[in-house]
């Protein structure tokens, strides 16, 4: 025991870095995101052997359409809660939630147009969905923002334990009616009741049972508000690859892509230790948290490499014995998304560096010009290349947005 701590000891001074703060919080958040990993890939396995692909197909091409939409619902309010929580606004989390249920009519109504219009357009299963979706859209699109709070208050152990419950439930009820039916719009119903009602309890009981002071910062929303406009070609870009494949491709292909994204579990690891890195430098000088950053980006890198080398020689072991062979053509998909997501290691710690220092110009830069070239090339490769041009154009996005974080926070 007393040499670990030496040895902790010496990385900290080496690195000048609380490894202390980070062993501590770490597994709250491991035990968390390895639940939700697990609840992911017990659903995409539960899609890929139950149900035939076309519906897996739809389905991701529902949730890709109210993903795009949840822009509507100023998601940037979260890290404006969680940035505000860390520096004692707690008032801001309360009313962030308001205005985010506020905006979230506009989303339901969105919702409902566009299913009115597959529906007129003779996909009926499509568009039922669709305007089943935009009655649960508000308090769906919403419920989640407890954990920003918990996360900014440092309270890793609450929130991880909120989130684990939440994901265990929303995906068991889904899964069950899977049993029972194929139908796309039963399934999408199971889980868009199970993932709304438990997350908005835990909602309630986090504003209820939190004894949150009352002090505001008016800035906070405004930030969220700049977080979110900047955010709508992002969440264009996000999505725009399953919502193109599903109309120029198939949804046979849409499915076969949607397993391959098995892989961007791999970031997990890193949306750990940035959740913990978050409120460590929301109180620092902006220059004093990018300089202690860009030291240790060379040890967080190689780390990643060694993950995402282990990662693609699993991959095809992987998909087989989770998927079957049904779902072969997947793994060349799945390790070159591998070699995307290293690519865009420094990118991703940068971007969450900036939102903790509100550097919404830094923010501007990097999401507006790497979206809309992502945009761009999913709309020209796609057709040509098929599944094969999403990948390069998520390949050559990724390392757009590492080189242009580089670029910002150079000398």
């Amino acid at each position: 025991m007393g040499i670990f701590k030496n040895l902790v000891a010496f990385i900290e001074g080496r690195l000048q870095l609380d490894l202390t703060y980070y062993f501590k919080s770490a597994p709250y958040l491991a035990a968390a995101q390895a639940v939700a990993i697990v609840c992911g890939i017990l659903l995409s396995v539960a899609f890929a052997r139950l149900v035939p692909k076309e519906v897996y197909g739809q389905y991701n091409y529902l949730f890709s359409i109210l993903g795009m939409l949840m822009i509507l619902t100023l998601p940037g309010m979260n890290t404006a809660i969680s940035q505000a929580a860390a520096r004692g606004y707690d008032q801001v989390f309360p009313k962030g939630v308001k205005l985010r249920l506020k905006w979230s009519l506009l989303g339901s109504l969105v919702a409902f147009g566009i299913g009115a219009f597959y529906y007129w357009q003779g996909s009926s299963t499509l568009g039922i969905c669709l305007m089943a979706a935009a009655l649960f859209f508000p308090p769906y699109s919403t419920g989640e923002s407890y954990e920003s709070f918990l996360y900014g208050k440092k309270r890793f152990g609450k929130a991880s334990l909120y989130q684990s419950i939440a994901k265990v439930v929303s995906i068991a009820i889904p899964i069950a009616v899977m049993f029972y039916t194929k139908d796309l719009l039963w399934i999408v119903i199971a889980y868009l009741i199970s993932f709304t009602v438990i997350n908005i309890f835990f909602l309630l009981l986090t504003i209820t049972r939190e004894k949150l002071n009352q002090e505001v910062d008016s800035e906070s929303f405004a930030f969220g508000k700049h977080l979110t406009a900047q955010g709508v070609i992002t969440s264009i870009s996000a999505h725009l690859d399953k919502i193109i494949i599903g109309i120029f491709l198939s949804f046979q292909a849409l499915a076969i892509y949607s397993i391959a994204l098995v892989a961007e579990h791999a970031f997990i690891p890193l949306v750990i230790i940035l959740t913990m890195a978050l409120p460590k430098w929301a109180p620092m000088e902006k220059q004093q948290a990018i300089t202690a950053t860009k030291k240790r980006m060379p040890y967080l890198f190689l780390g990643y490499a060694v993950l995402i080398a282990i990662g693609i020689l699993l991959t095809p072991y992987i998909i087989h014995l989770l998927y079957t062979t049904k779902y072969s053509a997947s793994i060349l998909y799945a390790q070159l998304i591998l070699v995307s997501i290293l690519l865009e290691i420094p990118g991703r710690t940068f971007i969450q560096l900036f939102k903790s220092q509100m550097g919404v110009k830094e923010l501007y830069k990097i999401q507006v010009f790497t979206s809309l070239s992502n945009i761009v090339l999913l709309i020209i490769l796609v057709p040509l290349f098929g599944l094969m041009g999403a990948i390069i154009a998520r390949i050559v996005n990724r390392a757009a947005v590492s080189v242009i974080s580089l670029w910002l926070v150079r000398g």
